[in-house]
């Protein structure tokens, strides 16, 4: 099991639930 793809999937992981926490805070700022 190579380390390389574990990593490359967390980093994925977490730049898309950065992505998500980034659109969700956007929608609260424009919604008030």
């Amino acid at each position: 099991m190579p380390k390389d793809s574990g990593i490359g999937a967390a980093i994925k992981r977490r730049e898309d639930a950065r992505f998500l926490l980034e659109a969700v805070v956007t929608v609260m700022i424009s919604h008030y």
